[in-house]
């Protein structure tokens, strides 16, 4: 079989969100209601989750306009 080769920064959200699958509650939380995030390096991993499913609402690269990311964020509400 052969190995897949991913960057260092695609391993990482791999790793933080197959973490984040088993302990949600470890991302901080936001201002809005079920949303958190996890900081892995200059990025934020937008989150929701439930008892059954865990959904990336985004991966944000913090170095750009904060303003951008709540816009995001806000969008996914329902």
């Amino acid at each position: 079989m052969t190995e897949k080769k991913y960057s260092t920064i695609n391993r990482l959200f791999i790793e933080a969100t197959e973490l984040l699958a088993i302990h949600p509650v470890t991302g901080i939380r936001t201002s809005m209601e079920n949303i958190r995030v996890k900081i892995v390096r200059d990025f934020v991993i937008v989150y929701r989750s439930s008892e059954s499913e865990l959904q990336v609402l985004s991966i944000f690269d913090t170095r750009q306009n904060p303003d951008a990311l709540e816009e995001i964020v806000e969008s996914q509400q329902t």
